[in-house]
């Protein structure tokens, strides 16, 4: 490779967008998922 002039590359590291230590407080579950499903893809 040196012989060629090429060089491996560096994969970067994906960037964090979540902070989970947040001190804010979490909202509720106004919904409760107590949904039921007919069949498949359908809600």
């Amino acid at each position: 490779m040196r012989e060629h002039g090429l060089r491996g590359r560096h994969r970067r590291r994906d960037r964090v967008t979540t902070d989970s230590g947040h001190r804010l407080r979490i909202a509720e579950n106004l919904f409760a998922q107590g949904f039921r499903s007919s069949a498949p893809n359908q809600v």
